[in-house]
């Protein structure tokens, strides 16, 4: 009789197996620690100092590794919105610490006078055009670097006034990104909210090589690692007015707002959220060949154009702000009406009016954008965040289509009847060369290039480009040459 033969496990084995591997896999960690370059030996936050609450506090483990904690309902951070309001680190006698590490070169760090008119710039001049994060004024400089270090570097960037600091800044802070983010794996909401600011305001990057892109990315996996994409452990019930795109559900409750500048903010927010559920609708891609039924579309249509009006009847107490919303509100009303630009075959079937009243509506919000936009002094256009330049880009898209457009429907002439594109880009330029005056920058004689100056060298060439397109529309036979020059000044100056 065969017995089965009985199969000596050996735990301890495997377990010192196991162990061997997480003991290299330690020691691969402390070898890239150690070699990661550091322009100080002290640690980027002062140990003795709590985080204020935007930022994560961290937690050195066994390991060397870095792990967070996830969110205090306690603490006042929502998402979307960084509240910087820390109490100033004091050293053991009560006097304020002034001992910081150094996040780039000593010799390129702004003074601690300049440092405070930065950030002074930053609350005053940038902040209200998109307000996703809000300062105190009670935070002072030095108690921003001290608790986000990140943060404030960026800001120091993006607010500075002098050109070539500004340049020199920039590419520290895309070598900070990719140091921290990439090489240390630094998951904090200091480095989230740095990207965002670094991404929303700092142009050096569109003139040298664009990376908006890799910044959403890296905002995107930061936010998602730190668990901010899981509902509020004071509200879990709020996803439930989300759906799965991450659309707000219609609600009942009350509108909460905790800050004044959320009077902007949520607009805003629901403005930019119509413009991303205009990407799904069913004539969003639609080419030549492709079959969408009439009805279906219409509908979809008067659903965005009801869901328009209803944002449009906000009133702002701030005029500044309420500019800023109308820039928005008009770019919306020109995406909803992009429709008259498709292909499709049986989109207009029995009503071409329809796509002419499209076509026309894309003329006019093009014409009321940059009403709006022109009404704004060039001292306030260092403020201007990447978005209006995206805004503005994309009215000159859909500008050269309505000049190009071939519908038979469509009448070229209208466009320089209702819009004299010449003039707009003639004082769009020459306001762009008058903002390095009116904001101050680059005081005592600097001869530095500013990327305004440079914005309105752009501006010069397409007005040049533009004037061979009007001319060649004008004899009803578009030259592909003059056509493609245009295109191409268009995706240089807009190559986000």
């Amino acid at each position: 009789m065969r017995t089965r033969r009985t199969v000596a496990r050996q735990p301890a084995k495997k377990a010192g197996t196991l162990e061997q591997k997480l003991d290299g896999l330690v020691a691969l960690l402390k070898t890239s620690a150690s070699g990661r370059p550091e322009y100080s030996d002290t640690p980027l936050v002062n140990p003795a100092t709590n985080y204020n609450a935007t930022v994560l506090t961290p937690h050195s483990s066994a390991a060397g590794a870095t792990r967070y904690e996830g969110f205090n309902s306690s603490q006042h951070i929502r998402t979307g919105t960084g509240l910087l309001d820390t109490p100033t680190a004091t050293s053991s006698s009560g006097s304020t610490s002034t001992t910081l590490p150094y996040l780039v070169q000593p010799a390129l760090e702004p003074s601690l006078e300049d440092a405070e008119t930065y950030l002074r710039r930053f609350r005053t001049d940038f902040i209200k055009y998109l307000p996703f994060i809000v300062i105190v004024p009670s935070v002072s400089a030095q108690q921003l670097r001290q608790t986000s270090p990140f943060l404030w570097l960026c800001i120091m960037t993006v607010a500075s006034t002098r050109s070539s600091q500004q340049v020199t800044l920039s590419r520290e802070v895309r070598q900070l990104f990719g140091r921290e983010a990439y090489l240390g794996g630094t998951r904090s909401m200091d480095l989230l909210l740095a990207c965002l600011v670094y991404a929303t305001w700092d142009h050096r990057y569109n003139l040298d090589r664009p990376i908006l892109t890799s910044l959403a990315q890296l905002a995107i996996a930061i936010l998602y690692d730190l668990g901010l994409d899981k509902p509020s452990l004071a509200d879990p019930g709020l996803m439930l007015e989300y759906d799965l795109k991450g659309l707000p559900r219609p609600s009942q409750r009350p509108e909460q707002k905790e800050f004044a500048s959320d009077e902007l903010l949520v607009p805003l927010l629901r403005s930019r959220l119509l413009v991303e559920k205009i990407g799904g609708v069913p004539w969003s891609g639609v080419t030549e060949g492709d079959h969408l039924t009439k009805p279906l579309a219409m509908s979809y249509l008067k659903s965005l154009q009801a869901q328009l009006r209803a944002l449009k009847s906000c009133k702002l107490s701030e005029p500044t702000d309420q500019k800023t919303l109308l820039l928005q509100l008009h770019i919306t009303d020109l995406a909803i009406h992009e429709i008259g630009f498709s292909q499709g075959q049986d989109l207009f079937t029995g009503q071409s009016n329809h796509r002419f009243e499209c076509l026309c509506a894309c003329l006019q919000a093009i014409k009321d954008w940059v009403d709006v936009f022109l009404s704004i002094p060039p001292a306030q256009y260092v403020g201007f965040s990447a978005c209006i330049y995206a805004m503005m880009g994309r009215c000159l898209i859909d500008l050269w289509r309505l000049s190009t457009c071939e519908h038979p429907e469509w009448d070229h002439s209208l466009v320089r009847e209702s819009l004299d594109v010449w003039s707009v880009f003639e004082q769009t330029e020459r306001n762009f060369s008058r903002v390095k005056e009116a904001a101050g920058l680059d005081l005592g004689g600097s001869h530095d290039c500013d990327f305004f100056t440079i914005m309105a060298s752009r501006l010069r060439s397409m007005k040049v480009s533009w004037n061979a397109v009007n001319a060649s529309t004008e004899l009803a036979t578009p030259v592909l040459d003059e056509l493609g020059d245009f295109s191409m000044e268009l995706f240089d100056t807009w190559n986000w």
